[in-house]
């Protein structure tokens, strides 16, 4: 298949992604220096730019404006998540081996919407559409944890439903579980759905600070407590690219040996 190149346009990107790449902006001298062009041309394409809100000036120095982030929110909003999140969710299965969750809220009540399996015999009875209460998964943990505080004190009001002899049903005590998952970077849910199953849950956010989550799922044996810092790893690392894909904060990893040495009280989550 033939392509075709317009260079004003190649050049009028190379402008803005030098720009964006820029935190304190850039001087026309600049970008003639990183362009490699004539200093009319760069002139001719950042007027232009700044004339359709592309660019903005300050003193002398360019900017991203704010016909940029117009396009790029209207961008981020029809993104569908899951076809975001699939690729990323595929590749967290292939170096887990475990089956991988997407979730969002609804209320006090987490809606699964993507459910990736790997090849292996153990097979979990959960599929799209599935809903549970927020507290007795770790994808409904993982988000509750950013939740603004009205929200969360909403979903609170409903009764925590009592599954398992490890559930955690004092909002309270819930409370200060989300306050570890802040700390953590990842929520754990230890057998308080079903005895013997373990998931290991980290937030998603997109460029409006939406909060969703992505999760995997295990039998007890699959999961041990020492290998939560490791798998943790992969999953908040699988959670920051579907985020970044989205246009959503990317959050820093805590340190897994910080992990580590947490691992016993994520498990008590």
């Amino acid at each position: 298949m033939a392509t075709y190149k317009a260079p004003p346009i190649e050049r009028a990107f190379a402008v803005l992604e030098l720009v964006g790449a820029a935190s304190s902006g850039l001087t026309l001298a600049d970008l003639v220096e990183a362009t490699e062009l004539p200093k009319t041309t760069v002139f001719v394409v950042v007027s232009s730019l700044r004339d359709l809100g592309a660019l903005r000036l300050e003193d002398t120095r360019y900017f991203l404006g704010p016909k940029i982030a117009e396009l790029g929110g209207q961008a981020v909003q029809r993104m569908d998540i899951r076809s975001v999140a699939l690729p990323h969710m595929q590749r967290l299965a292939e170096q887990t081996g475990l089956t991988v969750h997407l979730g969002v809220l609804g209320g006090s009540t987490v809606h699964f919407v993507a459910k990736v399996e790997t090849e292996g015999f153990i097979r979990f009875n959960t599929y799209v559409g599935l809903t549970q209460p927020f507290h007795l998964s770790s994808l409904g943990k993982a988000i509750a944890a950013y939740l603004p505080e009205e929200q969360l004190e909403a979903a609170l009001r409903t009764p925590l439903v009592r599954r398992t002899r490890y559930t955690t049903t004092e909002p309270a005590t819930f409370r200060d579980h989300l306050l570890a998952v802040r700390r953590l970077g990842y929520a754990v849910e230890d057998e308080e759905n079903e005895e013997g199953v373990r998931c290991i849950g980290a937030p998603i956010f997109d460029g409006s600070g939406n909060v969703a989550a992505v999760s995997v799922t295990a039998i007890r044996s699959q999961l041990p407590v020492e290998a939560f810092a490791d798998t943790s790893t992969l999953v908040m690392s699988a959670a920051n690219a579907i985020s970044g894909d989205l246009g959503g904060a990317v959050r820093p990893p805590i340190p897994a040996s910080r992990r580590k040495q947490r691992g016993k009280a994520g498990a008590a989550q």
